[in-house]
């Protein structure tokens, strides 16, 4: 194997050899995959099977469950702009005081 001295080489030069080194790599583990292949189908075919039925068809990854979108916050603390609140589950302390303060829910509205 050729050996590179890399302390000689401009950026220019060490990004080309960069991108040649991926791009082999990348072709090689494409060979790789295709050459696995290959002996998959064909150990299907000697037993008389399809691929799929050889390695199966679940799907190993697990399904995410949709997380939703945050809500926009809808009341804010008058103490404090930094506190807000969506509306939505339970009502925050500073939300509690404000209404036995006094204040009504519409006055805590975000204008």
């Amino acid at each position: 194997m050729a050996k590179i001295d890399l302390s000689k080489l401009n950026m220019d030069e060490l990004g080309a050899l960069a991108n040649d080194v991926q791009k082999r790599m990348t072709e090689l583990k494409e060979e790789k995959r295709a050459e696995a292949m290959k002996r998959i189908h064909e150990l299907a075919k000697e037993a008389g099977l399809t691929v799929d039925e050889l390695v199966g068809t679940v799907s190993t990854t697990k399904k995410r469950r949709d997380t939703g979108t945050k809500s926009a916050p809808k009341y804010i603390d008058p103490n404090d702009p930094m506190n807000t609140w969506t509306g939505k589950g339970r009502a925050p302390n500073w939300f509690k005081e404000a209404l036995e303060a006094g204040k009504t829910k519409e006055e805590l509205l975000i204008a």
